[in-house]
């Protein structure tokens, strides 16, 4: 061998072969993929506790596939697109947000619905 971990993670993990004889990487914060090679989207530099955030600081990063999991309120890749919420509910619970181009979003309203936020 040789080949030290940050060669293997590809320079943004570290692997646990020595520890718990695996062989997987555990890949520091914004990165994912089973080699580490993969960069989680929204990179928004560091958070209060001084780790990296990714998903724009509006999801959690997959750390097998690299994809946000936006939380409520938020769309897009990286979890940057702010949906409309009304009644503590998307798009006033009548409706899904989706992102119509790379820098807007909006409801598409249930049947019934209608208005920026399906509140009418």
């Amino acid at each position: 061998g040789g080949a030290n971990s940050s060669e293997v993670c590809a320079g943004h993990g570290s692997c646990l072969a020595s520890v718990y004889g695996t062989g997987d990487c555990f890949c520091h914060a914004g990165y994912a993929g089973r080699d580490c090679s993969l960069v989680c989207p929204g990179a928004t530099g560091l958070n209060q506790t001084g780790t990296a955030e990714s998903c724009s600081g509006h999801g959690a990063c997959d750390y097998l596939t690299g994809r946000c999991d936006c939380f409520t309120g938020y769309t897009g890749e990286d979890c940057s697109a702010e949906c409309p919420v009304t009644n503590a509910q998307v798009c006033g619970g009548h409706g899904s947000c989706s992102t119509t181009t790379t820098a807007a979003t909006g409801c598409t309203c249930d049947p019934g619905y209608g208005g920026q936020a399906c509140d009418a």
